[in-house]
């Protein structure tokens, strides 16, 4: 070593003196650029696989809670789109339809606000024959006839019916 002339210099060398017996570390080799490519994909597969996971989970409760079905009823079309009896009375149009010798199965079709029932808009069930203060309100023909689906005049939560154009 050789001699230091001040005694700032000396303290400096004394303070450095275990410094010099370190060994510096070495930077690791930087991966192979194949094995980077193949974690980025996994990755992002991973993260894509996630996220359709969550749209579907998302999707599946707000499609559930959220879709408002259509409150119409939906007509059979042809003829039966056109009958005079949708909108009649359901006794009177029970007349006629007897009347013309056809065979009828008739649906009573009860609404429900959908807001207070999940989306539930209605049901419809078997009935005899239509009881008093029903309209006709669709027309459909199965292979024994006529289903015809009435409902009460005065049911709140039913939409309006609709009388076709033809």
């Amino acid at each position: 070593m050789e001699e230091l002339t001040s005694i700032e210099d000396r303290r400096i060398e004394t303070f450095l003196e275990p410094l010099r017996t370190l060994t510096p570390v070495r930077p690791t080799p930087p991966g192979s650029s194949r094995a980077t490519r193949l974690r980025a994909v996994l990755l992002g597969g991973a993260a894509l696989i996630a996220l359709a996971a969550g749209g579907v989970a998302f999707a599946r409760g707000a499609f559930t809670s959220h879709a408002t079905p259509d409150r119409a009823p939906v007509s059979a079309g042809g003829r039966l789109a056109c009958s005079h009896l949708v909108g009649l009375d359901a006794q009177r149009a029970a007349t006629v339809l007897r009347a013309r010798g056809e065979v009828v199965s008739w649906r009573l079709t009860r609404y429900v606000d959908p807001a207070q029932n999940g989306g539930v808009v209605g049901f419809a069930s078997d009935v005899a024959s239509p009881p008093p203060g029903t309209v006709v309100e669709d027309i459909a023909s199965d292979p024994q006839g006529l289903v015809v689906f009435i409902r009460r005049s005065d049911d709140a939560n039913a939409p309006p019916v609709l009388t076709p154009r033809c």
